[in-house]
């Protein structure tokens, strides 16, 4: 566990709170138990203006440039970015040699693919919904997404937004969105966007990019790395 892992948070805060959780979770799970025994993690969380339902995408990408050059560390760096949506700016980031971005949506389409899942409901913000960040993907794959109708495209930017504002209740209101997309023939429903991760629980039939990109940041990996293309 000698990588630095470098998160980018904030979008919102309680999202990349969780995933850092996880991972010292995960990695007290494989054995450690010292100080030392943990990865070196850099938590940035970022006050990012709203983009859970936004065109303008340019200073997201600016405040996360920034930080991948403050927070660089010279060497070998494993970049995970704990929202979905951000990853559609991908494109507009500035990766240093020796930072390699861990994505959750590569690793969850990864994961369905090899699973060999073939029906997958999609929650997420209506940004993430709009620009068809999974939808490209999956489709590739041959995988069929269920997207939710308008109405529960509202109902989710409403839990979205009371769960960053501290609201309780919310796992009540993402369960009958789930229900709704299992009783449509989903055999899972995945949580795209880390809000929904937050709030869900042991929610049956929910698959969440949170955890499955866990074990990659964990994971045993050559001294260098290539940027993310």
């Amino acid at each position: 566990m000698n990588q630095q892992i470098l998160i980018i948070g904030g979008m919102g805060p309680q999202a990349s709170i969780e995933l850092h959780r996880r991972i010292i979770a995960a990695a007290a799970d494989q054995g450690a138990v010292n100080g030392d025994d943990f990865p070196e993690i850099i938590h940035a969380s970022l006050p990012i203006r709203d983009f859970i339902n936004a065109e303008e995408l340019a200073p997201a990408a600016a405040t996360i440039n920034r930080a991948l050059e403050r927070f660089w560390n010279g060497g070998s760096q494993r970049v995970v970015m704990a929202c979905n949506t951000a990853h559609i700016l991908i494109p507009r980031l500035n990766f240093h040699a020796g930072q390699q971005l861990v994505s959750l949506t590569d690793e969850t389409t990864n994961w369905i693919v090899a699973h060999q899942f073939q029906r997958i409901g999609l929650l997420a913000s209506p940004t993430t919904l709009r620009s068809g960040l999974y939808a490209r993907q999956l489709s590739t794959a041959g995988v069929q997404l269920i997207l939710p109708a308008a109405h529960e495209v509202t109902e989710l930017e409403s839990i979205i937004r009371a769960t960053i504002g501290g609201q309780a209740g919310q796992t009540v209101r993402l369960r009958v969105l789930v229900e709704r997309l299992r009783a449509a023939g989903c055999e899972r429903v995945l949580l795209g966007c880390t809000e929904l991760s937050v709030v869900a629980g042991q929610l049956a039939g929910c698959l969440d990019p949170l955890q499955l990109v866990v074990p990659r940041l964990l994971a045993s990996v050559p001294a260098e790395f290539s940027i993310h293309n």
